[in-house]
């Protein structure tokens, strides 16, 4: 089969990922799914990768042309132990960029977009101190989805790790959102050069989406409970500032927006610096292996 996707965004989760996608998906030689949610996860749920690569091709890139850089984006492959594998045993050629930020606020992040997605009722310190069992209680779809892993999400040392131990360091392009966020237009430029596209090109700067912080984390749950899956378009929708009531399909799911961005607040609310001391003690074990592996400066992150 034609080789039809050369390049990966793995991630990870809730550090500007989406920023970039965007701004790449703009150059005229880089071709990225129009619609980038869901993601595709292709190499790291079980479920999907055993449908074929055949499949994977077809469904995410049919539309792509002559495009030099050809890919996607899933934040999901950091977690996978067999996802590197997996993607070097189709595409040994296949060029990785990672994203990584500070592992502290990462995971407030991580927690407040689950609670905005309503599949979170618990305040973030209870969280993170049941996060052990929650994580032994995944079963099925669960496993793959792992909706409460905020302290393992942000343990990076294995999972770079593992794409450094598969892939060789010309196909890694290992990026640090802090320094994304002060110089956008350095990344883009960086990813163009490591894609091989041309790098002159200037992209309008996409907006760096927060998710917002919710009022009541039940009623963003009984949200979710009525309508499912829609929440997420719905919440895409606020988050892009775009009227969430085009989506509605009837008198009742118009209150039910109404609520859910009533249900929101117009700030983000400061974490708890109980849980910022605890998850900086937590993540600082790793800092000398991970600060071995990375290649830019990672001091900042523990302060």
């Amino acid at each position: 089969m034609e080789l039809k996707s050369n390049f990966l965004i793995c991630g990870t989760c809730a550090a500007g990922c989406s920023q970039i996608t965007a701004a790449l998906k703009q150059h005229p030689q880089i071709f990225l799914p129009i619609n980038h949610r869901p993601e595709p996860h292709f190499f790291y749920k079980d479920s999907e990768y055993e449908k074929g690569v055949s499949y994977y091709i077809k469904k995410y890139f049919s539309e792509a042309v002559d495009e030099i850089a050809i890919g996607e984006t899933s934040g999901s492959y950091m977690m996978g132990e067999n996802t590197p594998q997996r993607i070097y045993e189709h595409f040994p050629h296949m060029k990785i960029i990672i994203q990584l930020r500070n592992p502290t606020l990462r995971a407030y992040a991580n927690y407040r977009a689950t609670v905005v997605h309503g599949l979170e009722t618990l305040s973030f310190e209870e969280a993170l101190s049941q996060e052990p069992s929650r994580i032994q209680a995944y079963k099925e779809e669960w496993k793959f989805v792992r909706p409460y892993s905020y302290i393992e999400r942000s343990l990076y040392y294995k999972q770079v790790e593992s794409f450094k131990k598969i892939f060789p360091a010309e196909q890694l392009l290992i990026l640090k959102s802090e320094d994304t966020r002060k110089d956008p237009f350095l990344a883009f430029k960086r990813c163009y050069e490591f894609l091989g596209v041309s790098n002159n090109f200037v992209p309008k700067i996409p907006p760096s989406y927060s998710n917002r912080s919710v009022v009541d984390r039940s009623v963003q749950a009984g949200i979710r409970e009525k309508i499912g899956s829609k929440i997420d378009k719905i919440i895409d929708y606020v988050e892009k500032e775009k009227d969430a009531m085009e989506l509605s399909e009837s008198p009742e799911e118009q209150k039910i927006i109404k609520s859910l961005v009533d249900n929101l607040e117009k700030t983000l609310i400061p974490m708890d610096e109980k849980c910022v001391h605890y998850l900086n003690n937590i993540f600082l074990k790793e800092k000398n292996d991970l600060q071995k592996i990375l290649p830019f400066d990672i001091d900042d992150w523990y302060l």
